[in-house]
């Protein structure tokens, strides 16, 4: 799972439709590098059929004679429900066509924002404005603006984005605080690893804290950095079966030799994700394909698999890595 699955693909069309979903995104470095013309403000409504006029409140790249941009809008009948509605404020990335603008991305080009007034730096270039932005916008009332900061913020990484993220995660507010950790693990500061486990392991009381809960867990599951490997060993204690299969896929993806004695001891975890992933982590760290069944074989023999990297451990696995991991 992904942050991405708060998100929905969907075409921005002028209409009076209420929105019904998250605008969707697409990474903020690539519609940056993209544009000709990069600003925000609010929808003051059509200029024609398939145009919008929209009221201009700062400029982050390019140049705009007067306050207004005049927006052209490919609009397509079939397309999902989402909208650009008369009202609506948004950081606009666009292209110059001739005298005309257009989204860079007709999906993708229309980005929730704040529309607080942030202050302006001089000499700070366009990702970094924009980064101030997104920023702003953590506190947003507007929550949908709030998530697509920080997945952007994800996206442009960095220091001062870590610090921001760090600082929404010490929020009163649950769910942004797990967000907050399911980010900030996802640019590699599994300094908050033991909090988001905690919050992992909370009971489930309604659709959305299953649904942060899930975020922190895929945020897990993904670790890309052997240095998290001691915190993700500890998470074989959890009550928590999405933390320990978190744990045992993160594992499988580091092949860390450090590991092996934990999942040696996850092969008898009470849960079957747990351990066939724990099994598919030692056959990799043991570079034994041949032993590394599918899921469908896995399942129809668990026995037999399982016996054999047992009596492995038993026989010579043991010695191996105990003097590897000294």
């Amino acid at each position: 799972m992904n942050i991405a699955v708060w998100l929905c693909a969907a075409s921005i069309l002028f209409s009076g439709a209420v929105r019904a979903r998250p605008v969707p995104v697409r990474n903020v470095r690539d519609l940056i590098e993209r544009a000709d013309l990069i600003c925000k403000g609010r929808v003051a409504g059509p200029a024609a059929p398939d145009s919008v006029v929209i009221h201009v409140d700062g400029v982050f790249k390019g140049e705009i004679a007067a306050g207004t941009v005049q927006i052209r809008i490919a609009g397509e009948p079939e397309a999902p429900s989402l909208r650009l509605q008369q009202g609506d404020y948004r950081l606009l990335f666009l292209r110059s066509d001739s005298n005309d603008y257009s989204l860079v991305d007709r999906f993708h080009g229309a980005m929730l924002v704040t529309s607080r007034v942030v202050s302006r730096l001089d000499g700070v270039d366009t990702t970094r404005s924009i980064e101030r932005e997104l920023i702003a916008s953590l506190d947003d009332p507007d929550r949908e603006i709030a998530m697509t900061a920080i997945e952007q913020l994800v996206n442009i990484g960095g220091a001062t984005a870590v610090d921001a993220l760090q600082t929404l995660a010490r929020s009163a507010d649950r769910e942004m605080q797990a967000k907050a950790y399911a980010a900030l693990i996802r640019l590699g500061d599994y300094s908050v690893l033991g909090e988001a486990a905690a919050l992992v392991e909370q009971p489930e009381t309604n659709e959305i804290a299953t649904r942060v809960q899930a975020g922190i867990a895929a945020a897990i599951a993904n670790i890309g950095d052997r240095g998290a490997v001691p915190a993700l060993i500890r998470m074989f204690e959890s009550p928590s079966v999405s933390l320990r299969q978190s744990a045992t896929r993160a594992l499988r993806n580091l092949r860390d030799p450090a590991s092996m004695r934990t999942l040696i001891q996850a092969l008898d975890d009470a849960d079957a994700d747990v351990r066939y992933n724990a099994l598919m982590a030692i056959a990799s760290v043991e570079e034994a394909p041949a032993k590394a069944p599918a899921r469908a074989r896995f399942n129809g023999d668990e026995a037999f698999y399982i016996g054999h990297w047992k009596q492995w451990w038993t026989r010579e696995g043991r010695i191996k890595y105990n003097a590897r991991v000294r």
